[in-house]
């Protein structure tokens, strides 16, 4: 049985990101409830659903401001219920 170039090209793909998947540490140790409840401190750092406790769903970042934000593009998108967004 010969396998196309395409299927040892994909079998070779998964195979390394399972490796590396396996081998990069995992850093929510890194994580502590302190750091989580200060936050604020951090603002690039966004630890919890909400970005911090606080609960306000914004950033304190200011990368993007009023001047620049009509310069923004998709990078990407994200379609979880296909049935429903073609």
């Amino acid at each position: 049985m010969r396998l196309s170039r395409m299927t040892l090209l994909a079998t070779a793909s998964l195979a390394i990101i399972a490796i590396v998947a396996v081998a990069t540490p995992s850093r929510a140790d890194d994580v502590s409830f302190d750091k989580i409840l200060h936050a604020e401190k951090n603002p690039g750092d966004w630890l919890t659903y909400h970005g911090s406790f606080n609960g306000w769903h914004h950033s304190q970042l200011s990368q993007i401001n009023t001047k620049n934000v009509g310069e923004l593009k998709v990078a990407f998108i994200h379609r979880y219920m296909r049935l429903l967004c073609p």
